[in-house]
């Protein structure tokens, strides 16, 4: 029974006979290297950073716009150890089997999706804000180049010292997040989001499963 040789381009029976199909099939351009989209479709090229809009700051409508207001160093600080404090009663409460009513960190009737940046890196001063984005959900689930522009206009209002191409966006984990993701998938209502030196990251293909056939 013939060998079976595993190449990237399937599987392809090792005899005497196919040794030189085999070599020809790996010698062939890889039809990966042209970018494809679903049903057959050549995908588009990824869009330019100058083709995201930062949330606006001026409007009619008040809950078409975002609120951005300058913080201190240490606010988010308090929160973070308060929602601590809430985390470590809940779990003894439940250690003991004992009634707890958990505190939610979003209220019912706020539906601005709340976040904290903050920017301590080399390229300039020190700088905290908190945002109120806007209701409609289209910035915390779009791409987060808008929620990094909005952070590098506020930033440059005296001097440009920030672009968006000289810095990327983490997580409080530490977590790049890329600049085509969307920040609800890495941080929650009310969470923090750093703004550090350095490039963005590029974007990871995702994980697909592949199946080999059985060897016979």
């Amino acid at each position: 029974k013939p060998l079976w040789l595993r190449a990237g381009v399937g599987c392809i029976p090792r005899t005497r006979g196919h040794l030189g199909a085999a070599s020809e099939a790996l010698k062939r351009p890889s039809r990966a290297a042209a970018p494809t989209a679903p049903h057959g479709e050549v995908a588009k090229p990824r869009p330019m950073a100058s083709s995201y809009e930062a949330p606006p700051i001026h409007g009619e409508d008040k809950e078409e716009i975002v609120e951005i207001e300058g913080v201190s160093g240490d606010a988010y600080t308090n929160i973070a150890a308060e929602r601590a404090s809430n985390r470590k009663a809940r779990e003894s409460a439940e250690d003991k089997k004992e009634d707890h009513k958990p505190k939610f960190i979003q209220p019912h009737k706020e539906k601005r999706f709340k976040i904290y940046m903050k920017y301590e890196g080399r390229k300039g001063p020190p700088a905290y804000l908190k945002a109120r984005l806007p209701k409609h959900g289209g910035f915390e689930e779009g791409p987060s180049m808008a929620i990094k522009k909005m952070f590098t206009n506020f930033y440059n209002r005296v001097r440009e010292m920030l672009s968006v191409h000289n810095v990327h966006l983490r997580s409080e984990t530490g977590i790049a997040i890329p600049d085509d993701d969307a920040i609800s998938a890495y941080i929650g209502y009310g969470g923090m989001i750093h703004v550090v030196d350095g490039s963005s990251p590029g974007k990871l293909p995702e994980w697909q499963g592949y199946f080999l056939g059985a060897d016979s």
